[in-house]
């Protein structure tokens, strides 16, 4: 159809998916500050990292002992001392080779510590 601006939404609707969220998980951003208070539990990502670490593990199937503030560390020191792109492949590097090692907590430090004295 071109570009979207000026483009009717009933064209569009075909393709979109819909998808039911549980009135307890939505965040209702009917107001500025609605919007102020949702980024700010985004933000607050205590919970929701860990959350997030929890599901991950659980799909892939594995129990990791993990550092997570030596990992974000890391990727932080690749990507100010490197490039950004390198903060994701560090990492996914450093489990890769405490993987191969055993995989074990221990594993996992020691590749992260090599990692940041490169970074």
């Amino acid at each position: 159809y071109g570009p979207l601006t000026g483009l009717p939404l009933r064209l569009l609707l075909p393709e979109l998916r819909l998808r039911r969220v549980p009135a307890a998980d939505a965040g209702d951003c009917d107001t500025w500050e609605d919007l102020v208070a949702a980024r700010a539990r985004i933000r607050d990502h205590g919970t929701v990292l860990d959350e997030w670490t929890t599901a991950v593990a659980e799909e892939l199937g594995i129990s990791p002992e993990l550092d997570v503030d030596a990992l974000l560390d890391l990727a932080r020191d690749a990507a100010h001392g490197v490039a950004r792109p390198a903060a994701p492949l560090t990492t996914f590097l450093v489990g890769y080779a405490a993987a191969t090692r055993g995989g074990s907590a221990q594993d996992i430090a020691d590749a992260s510590r090599a990692a940041a004295r490169l970074a």
